[in-house]
């Protein structure tokens, strides 16, 4: 929310803090739920390096199955590897987006 000014805010550094100490039992299904709160706060930091591994991390539960957020960590790595000028890799990330953010939503009947 902040952009830019999230580096130099306080609050980014809490929340990297709070989601190290791992806020959940160990190896529950939740993690991957951490995992992505964590890259989006390495994200936020300007710890690019950092986000790309945790939120690779926390693409899926249980290592094979999609989760509400997957969507969301497609697209954030798409963003990254654009900040790193690898646009073909970007464009596979952000179509693999669309498809993990379709299959969250429920058919209508």
């Amino acid at each position: 929310m902040l952009g830019k000014l999230a580096v130099e805010d306080d609050l980014t550094n809490q929340v990297l803090t709070l989601l190290k100490q791992r806020p959940a039992s160990p190896n529950h299904w939740s993690a991957v739920w951490i995992d992505t709160l964590l890259g989006l706060a390495h994200q936020m930091a300007g710890e690019d390096d950092k986000a790309e591994q945790v939120l690779k991390r926390s693409l899926v539960a249980d290592g094979r199955y999609d989760h509400p957020l997957t969507a969301t960590v497609l697209l954030e790595l798409g963003k990254l590897a654009l900040r790193r000028g690898v646009a073909e890799e970007a464009a596979t990330y952000f179509l693999e987006a669309t498809y993990a953010g379709a299959l969250s939503f429920p058919t209508p009947t």
